[in-house]
């Protein structure tokens, strides 16, 4: 019987850097979502076109987020600030 791993989702994701932090801990990402084409962009090409919804997060709809996560993280806009 194989390990399971414990499910979330991303909003605000940026380059998707707590992905990073928490796939190394047995983490799958079901869904990711930033508003900035940009930003998606980098999601992308760090992790790929399968999870990330690149779209204002008030347009998300529940039928937008699959399975049920064991998480759901929103980080601050920090690039934006910084």
């Amino acid at each position: 019987m194989g390990t399971r791993l414990n499910t979330f989702y991303e909003f605000f994701a940026g380059g998707g850097m707590v992905r990073a932090g928490l796939c190394y801990e047995n983490w799958q990402c079901l869904f990711a979502n930033d508003f900035d084409y940009k930003k998606g962009r980098v999601y992308r090409a760090n992790w790929g076109d399968e999870a990330l919804k690149t779209a204002d997060v008030k347009t998300l709809t529940t039928s937008d987020l699959p399975g049920c996560p064991d998480l759901v993280w929103a980080s601050f806009p920090c690039q934006d600030l910084s």
